[in-house]
């Protein structure tokens, strides 16, 4: 290894340890880079693994730089272990396995500044260097925020496409239970990286395409294809389950079942189908020994309401007819309706019903109204079942959400309730330490002045005894 080199590790190292100078943290680092970039160049670095074995112990003293609360430390930390990983490559992975947790946990920073500077980093480590996959795979279990579950995710595909298939053999089945996991994840950030880290798998290995397509569940298979359409694993899935969405829309069943009731309660309720529906405007037209009547005759729909009693109480009757052209005329106009056998009661011509026939039609026309709202109200009350047991199901749902959100809240209130009391206890013991050094201050103060003044008396006697040799004695009498 290059003697500068080596000279500029040592540097950097004892400015960390000895300083707590960010500026100096910094510049050390910029300047350690500019050195391992120039001997890269002149091909003066020597054996690769000497040169992180000795940028290993710095390790330790650059992390908290990673975490900083200035912006300008945490980019350009990060830019300088980009720059060591790609420079040192597979063999930086010691120096990477030491900072990895770090650069994670970047991603839970809300300041995008921070979150992307640690996203860079990782990419390039992910792509150039290499690192401890079962450490990256235990980060994510332990990870509490959406955002550093998906950056750990999101590494899968680049790890997956740059690393030797013999590199990442042995975890496959670690990496397929993870990513399972993080397809069911509860936030949609993971399960977007997910979906796109399963792809990858499906490509790498894809003598277990058969086992992985049957992993995700049936309701992300859209979301496969709109976001990776092109992938070996969303044409297996294609092939297997179909293409999402391109089933023939069926009438739900509840609208079915309501239909064929509406269907079988006319049917019942009118006497039977459609010579039931016309048998009143028979009944009107010819049955009655009265005659013709005058009236028009009823629609299908307003049939049930009339009772088959119902006779012509017209008291102006053009003609009467014999039975014999009553049945002629009955054939010959509608040869599709059998004469019915009943006959009602049969008037004099010109004779009022009496008020007891009104009665009893207007009573068969209230009952059978009566009977076709029941049908109705059976009808829609088993609809109105149906569609209130999906209801209540997303009801449900929705309150298991809401209940477990509340839960959320109240762990995290109860989170941050425990912070401002720390920092109230914080506060208070600065606020007792600042008493206590501020009355030292004054005590200092006063003794200072005390000092000061007896001081200047001594002086002011010794410069006046100078002056005035006789002061003295004069000041005596």
């Amino acid at each position: 290894m290059d003697t500068s080199l080596q000279a500029q590790i040592e540097s950097c190292f004892n400015t960390f340890k000895t300083s707590g100078d960010w500026k100096l943290h910094l510049q050390e680092l910029l300047d350690l880079q500019e050195m391992l970039l120039e001997c890269h160049t002149n091909q003066q670095l020597g054996p690769m693994p000497l040169v992180v074995g000795a940028l290993l112990p710095l390790a330790e003293y650059i992390r908290p730089s990673i975490a900083s609360i200035r912006s300008e430390v945490v980019k350009k930390t990060c830019s300088v272990i980009a720059c060591f990983g790609a420079t040192c490559g597979a063999e930086f992975a010691p120096f990477a396995d030491q900072v990895l947790c770090d650069l994670l946990n970047t991603a839970a920073v809300k300041t995008r500044v921070f979150a992307q500077a640690g996203e860079d980093c990782m990419e390039v480590l992910s792509r150039q260097s290499r690192y401890d996959l079962e450490l990256l795979m235990d980060h994510f279990d332990r990870a509490r925020t959406e955002e550093v579950r998906a950056l750990v995710v999101k590494q899968l595909p680049t790890i997956l496409a740059s690393w030797d298939k013999a590199e990442v053999d042995l975890h496959f089945d670690r990496l397929k239970l993870l990513v399972g996991k993080a397809l069911k994840d509860k936030t949609e950030l993971v399960r977007l990286a997910a979906r796109g880290a399963f792809c990858a798998i499906g490509d790498t290995w894809d003598e277990h395409i058969d086992h992985l397509v049957s992993i995700p569940s049936p309701r992300f298979h859209e979301a496969f294809v709109k976001e990776h359409a092109s992938a070996r694993l969303t044409t297996e899935l294609v092939t297997k389950f179909g293409t999402p969405g391109s089933a023939t829309k069926r009438t739900p069943l509840f609208r079915r079942q309501s239909l064929s009731q509406g269907f079988e309660s006319r049917s019942s309720g009118d006497g039977g189908g459609d010579d039931a529906l016309l048998a009143p405007r028979r009944q009107l037209t010819f049955d009655d020994d009265v005659g013709l009547s005058s009236a028009p005759p009823l629609s299908p729909v307003a049939a049930p309401s009339r009772a088959p009693m119902s006779i012509d109480v017209s008291p102006e009757q053009p003609e009467m007819l014999s039975p014999e052209d009553r049945v002629h005329t009955s054939t010959s106009s509608s040869p599709r309706m059998p004469m019915s056998t009943n006959k009602t009661h049969t008037q004099p011509s010109g004779a009022m019903p009496s008020f007891l026939d009104r009665i009893l039609g207007l009573l068969v026309g209230l009952s059978v109204l009566f009977a076709v709202y029941g049908v109705v109200g059976a009808i829609c009350g088993a609809v109105a079942l149906n569609r209130t047991g999906g209801v209540m199901l997303e009801l449900r749902q929705l309150d298991d959400s809401v209940a477990l959100t509340f839960r959320e809240l109240q762990s995290k209130e109860v989170a941050m309730d425990a912070v401002m009391d720390q920092l109230l206890v914080s506060m208070d013991t600065h606020r007792a330490e600042s008493e206590s050094a501020l009355q030292g201050l004054r005590r200092s103060s006063a003794a200072w002045n005390k000092s000061m003044r007896d001081d200047m008396e001594a002086f002011k006697v010794e410069f006046l005894t100078r002056l005035r040799p006789n002061y003295t004695t004069t000041t005596t009498v």
